[in-house]
This record gives structure tokens, C-alpha cells and sequence, in this order.
């Protein structure tokens, strides 16, 4: 009877150990699955960053553009 605890502890002992591999890859990839999200979205965000930036840029040559309109009809006007 002594033997066969024996025997059951050393495989117990062997699928703890097994075991714990197994949790410790599964941490590891959580982690690994959480960074690339980040990573997604740092991204994304750049990616809408650019297109603000692109938008305020038009947008801003269009305001260029109309104080330049404004400015000429104010001199037109004024000379009338």
C-alpha cells in the first residue's frame, strides 16, 4: 500500500509541475494578447490622429482663403 502512495505522489508531483507550465504559457500569452491590443490600439488612434490633422489642415487653408476673400472686399468696399 506504501508503494502505491508513493507511486501516486511522484505522478501527482510530475502533473502539478506539468501543470504549472501549462498556467505559466497561458499567463504568457494573455500578456502577449494584451500588449498586441494596445499595440491595436495605439493604431487605431494614430490612424485617427492623421486624419484630424489632415482635416484641420484643409480646414485652415479654407479659413486662409476666406480672410483673403473678406480682406479683398473690405479694400473693394472701402475705395467705394
Amino acid at each position: 500500500m506504501n508503494d502505491n502512495n508513493n507511486y501516486t505522489d511522484v505522478l501527482l508531483e510530475d502533473i502539478n509541475s506539468k501543470m504549472d507550465a501549462v498556467f505559466e504559457v497561458v499567463q504568457d500569452t494573455r500578456d502577449q494578447i494584451k500588449t498586441l491590443a494596445r499595440q491595436s490600439d495605439l493604431e487605431s488612434l494614430q490612424s485617427n490622429v492623421q486624419l484630424i490633422r489632415t482635416a484641420l489642415t484643409d480646414t485652415t487653408a479654407q479659413i486662409n482663403k476666406q480672410d483673403q476673400r473678406i480682406t479683398k472686399l473690405e479694400l473693394k468696399h472701402s475705395s467705394n
